[in-house]
């Protein structure tokens, strides 16, 4: 379960604390990859993909243009 301490200031949308990515690691995939998974293909927009994407954990990386997740969680 995903806790709302492991997030900045306590906000969903401003992604993990580095301390909860260094003790757990992180998963990270491309937008193209994810979107393109089996739990996606019922989703018709974009939009639908990238809150459904959030509610599963899974947060964007502006840096480097991908998501990612806190492993195992």
């Amino acid at each position: 379960m995903i806790n709302v301490e492991w997030f900045e200031d306590y906000n969903i949308m401003k992604g993990y604390k580095w301390s909860v990515q260094a003790k757990y690691g992180t998963v990270e995939t491309s937008q193209e990859e994810l979107f393109s998974r089996v739990e996606f293909e019922s989703l018709d927009s974009s939009d639908e993909k990238v809150v459904y994407a959030v509610s599963l954990g899974w947060r964007f990386n502006v840096d480097n243009q991908r998501w990612y997740r806190i492993k195992g969680h």
